[in-house]
Order: C-alpha cells, then sequence, then structure tokens
C-alpha cells in the first residue's frame, strides 16, 4: 500500500508515522484553522503523522498541513467519506477543526495507542476518556495496559473526539447524510449492531478542548491563546460573554435523570443482565412514567440482545427515513 506525504510524494507505508491526522472542517470554519495549527505547533511540536485538513475549496496556507478539499459542502459523514477516498490509508486519526491541545503531548504514548490498533482488528481506540458524567470503560485489554473496551450500549461509543480508525470500520458506520452530532448518536446505535470492537484509556494521552460552543468563542480560552502571544480573527466569530456561557453550560437538562437510567439499562441488556435491566431502568420509569421509550426499553431489554440491535436498527433506519432525499 502507499500513502501520499506532505510533498504529495507516494512513499510505501512503514510503521505508525504513515498514519496520517485528518482535521474534519469546512469553509465556514475557516478562522479557526490558524488555531488549530497554533495548538499543534506550540504543544506537539514533534508530531510525527502527517497531517490533512479537510476543506471544501479553501486551501490552507500552511507548511505543514495539507488541504484535502471535497467541493460542495454535502453532509459531514460524506465529506468525511470523500476524504477517506482521497488518503487512502488503512488507519486515519480522526480530530476536528475547534479542538485546541494546551498541554505537550506524549507521542510516544500517540504512538503506542496508534501501533495497538495497527496489531488489532479494533475499529477505533480514543485518546483520551471523554468528559463526565460519562463513565470511563472498565473491561480491560490484555497485553494493552490502560486501555479497555467500550461496552455494547455505552453512550457515545463512536464520537467525534480524537481517535484512531480502522478506516474500513469507520466508512461502515459513515451514513450518508448525517452531521457529526447524527453521526455520534446513530453511529453508536448502529455500533452496537455490528461486529466491531471499540476501545478507550483510562487516562487523557491527549489533553485539548473545543474552544468554540455553539458557533461563538470560549472567552476563557481566548485568553489562554491570547496569553500564549496568538491573535485568533475576531471578525468572523462572536465572543460568548462569560456569565452568558456559564448559564448556558449550567442548565439542567430535562429528563437527564430518565435518559441516564435508559443508558444503564442499554448496557445492561446487552450484557444480557436482565436484573440489571429492569433496576437500572426504575428511576426512569418514577421520573417519566408515562413514557413509552422506557416501556418499550424494559420490554426489549428483557428479551437480550439480539432484541436490542434490532430495534437501535429500527431507530437508524426511522431516522433515515426521515431525512430529505
Amino acid at each position: 500500500m502507499q500513502v501520499a506525504d506532505l510533498s504529495g510524494r507516494p512513499t510505501v507505508a512503514a510503521g505508525v508515522r504513515d498514519v496520517p491526522i485528518l482535521v474534519v472542517s469546512c469553509d465556514a470554519y475557516s478562522d479557526l484553522w490558524p488555531v488549530f495549527a497554533f495548538g499543534l505547533e506550540t504543544f506537539w511540536p514533534d508530531c510525527p503523522f502527517p497531517v490533512f485538513l479537510g476543506t471544501n475549496r479553501k486551501e490552507f496556507d500552511h507548511p505543514s498541513i495539507r488541504s484535502l478539499k471535497s467541493g460542495e459542502d454535502r453532509s459531514w459523514t460524506e465529506n468525511v467519506a470523500n476524504y477517506l477516498d482521497q488518503l487512502g490509508t488503512d488507519h486515519v486519526i480522526l480530530m476536528l477543526e475547534d479542538f485546541f491541545i494546551f498541554e505537550p503531548v506524549d507521542t510516544g504514548r500517540i504512538r503506542g495507542i496508534v501501533k495497538a490498533a495497527q496489531d488489532s482488528d479494533v475499529a477505533s481506540i480514543r485518546f483520551s476518556p471523554l468528559p463526565p458524567p460519562t463513565p470511563l470503560p472498565t473491561d480491560a485489554v490484555r497485553n494493552h495496559p490502560g486501555l479497555c473496551r467500550v461496552a455494547r450500549g455505552a453512550a457515545y461509543r463512536v464520537s467525534t473526539q480524537p481517535a484512531v480508525w480502522r478506516t474500513s470500520a469507520l466508512r461502515r458506520l459513515l451514513v450518508p447524510k448525517l452531521s457529526a452530532w447524527e453521526f455520534e448518536h446513530l453511529g453508536t446505535a448502529l455500533s452496537n449492531t455490528l461486529d466491531l470492537d471499540f476501545w478507550g484509556p483510562t487516562d487523557a494521552n491527549l489533553r485539548y478542548d473545543h474552544v468554540v460552543e455553539k458557533g461563538k468563542w470560549k472567552p476563557s480560552w481566548l485568553d489562554a491563546i491570547r496569553s500564549l502571544g496568538f491573535e485568533p480573527d475576531l471578525s468572523r466569530r462572536d465572543v460568548f460573554a462569560p456569565e452568558v456561557l456559564d448559564a448556558l453550560l449550567s442548565v439542567p437538562t430535562a429528563g437527564a435523570g430518565a435518559a441516564l437510567a435508559r443508558q444503564r439499562a442499554t448496557e445492561a441488556g446487552y450484557r444480557g443482565d436482565r436484573r440489571a435491566v429492569v433496576g437500572s431502568l426504575a428511576p426512569a420509569l418514577r421520573e417519566q412514567p408515562l413514557d413509552a421509550r422506557n416501556w418499550g426499553l424494559l420490554l426489549v431489554g428483557l428479551l437480550g440482545p439480539t432484541a436490542l440491535g434490532r430495534l437501535e436498527r429500527w431507530r437508524v433506519n426511522r431516522h433515515l427515513a426521515r431525512k430529505p432525499a
């Protein structure tokens, strides 16, 4: 197999250094490209992986980041599939343009995770745990300290957080016409029905954060980036007032308790633990006694993993049927 280096010359794949980083973006977010590149250069100067930026038609003028153009902005999943076609590699490191790396990266640890992905049949390995309240995975992977299997039914089993992916597995989840948010939610449901394995770490191997929320700059990160001597372009994007952002992030979500209960019941159902299905759903049935989702999940969860898989397939197909042609 051959891959392209940053100069465009073909080179025979020889190891983890030939696994590309694909930064998925679009032209509307081009003002964040210099910010991403600044964080990468500042905190990961010895990054051994070639970096590619997925755009629509714009070119990012940067000496060590090559642009991949998808043309017309289609769905997030279709754009990613287009970029994968251009890369043609067996594995890819997936990232987003609004991630800002804010601590020095231990390249050896990242190379180890990538090597683990290459040496196994795993679909994806995340570089860092998901933020709370998502629990850490606990099913340790033999011979891979610090890595655990992400259980079927777990929240955000499929996510857009930094991870190394087996390209063939990623393609199975790139259902056309999905947004990034839909890819995470429907992709997670779909992953539970497929013979795919996912791993996650118990500790952060890459420390990063989103610099924007709801399309606006987070003021704390704006100040942090400026303190490093870099001035982002504020002509393209508004900045949240601190009190407005705090209020937005602190608003409790209605039905959050019931949603968490359904999540735990789903995991228990895939394990075949009927007692845990009932126990996990008890809070949801108390909080939302008339919600058909709770009773439906109780019934299907008691029937076992096969029934749960059929339910999730139905959910995915139902959602896709509603999308415009």
